[in-house]
């Protein structure tokens, strides 16, 4: 390459890799890449919406064995998927505790401190489209998960809004985040590029 092109490319800043991963539709990988950034070998962590495991299988390989993983679903057949899943990556069963229930008892089946909590909102993929996660529940899970939460720790909520009751569940997300903003959390809203009205947005929540 010529000097003169080098050096232009030299002086340009570095590239957001959360933007690439936001411009790509993955708003999941933009939660695990900062998730990484905060948890370490022997954290209590939390699932929020199991759904088929990868998220607890994830925050399962960051903890190690000597940290712990609660995750939590309403539905049985997410519970039995992910438990096969933990077997199929030979995870310690005293690793993970499988709760279920809904994840507005987290407040009530948790009681150490947290270093993070992750939510993907919506339904179970390839299960039940009708039964989803709502606004309520949400919003009272996500007290509990910063009422629990350490100096230093991470809330990562994926919302998937394209859904029947999404885009309600989304707002209310929106509007209970803003309101922390100057407490002792620092809020950030990863929002799609996307044109897309309903597409998945990532949202952040550290506790300074």
């Amino acid at each position: 390459m010529p000097e003169h092109q080098s050096s232009r490319y030299r002086d340009r800043p570095p590239v957001d890799n959360n933007i690439i991963r936001m411009l790509c539709g993955r708003p999941t990988a933009v939660a695990h890449d900062l998730i990484c950034e905060h948890v370490k070998l022997g954290d209590r962590v939390v699932d929020a919406t199991l759904g088929n495991g990868y998220d607890t299988i994830f925050l399962a390989g960051l903890v190690g064995p000597t940290g712990h993983v609660d995750s939590f679903d309403i539905q049985k057949e997410a519970i039995e998927s992910a438990r096969e899943k933990l077997r199929e990556h030979n995870t310690c069963s005293n690793q993970v505790t499988l709760h279920h229930a809904s994840h507005e008892k987290i407040g009530s089946l948790v009681k150490t401190p947290l270093q993070a909590v992750m939510f993907n909102l919506g339904y179970l993929p390839g299960g039940d489209k009708q039964v989803i996660t709502r606004a309520a529940s949400t919003l009272s899970a996500l007290q509990a998960a910063l009422d629990l939460l350490l100096p230093g720790g991470i809330v990562s909520i994926v919302a998937y809004i394209g859904h029947p009751g999404g885009m309600e569940e989304g707002e209310a997300l929106r509007v209970f985040c803003r309101a922390l903003e100057g407490s002792a959390f620092s809020v950030t809203f990863h929002e799609s590029p996307s044109d897309n009205p309903i597409a998945p947005f990532l949202i952040t929540i550290n506790r300074d």
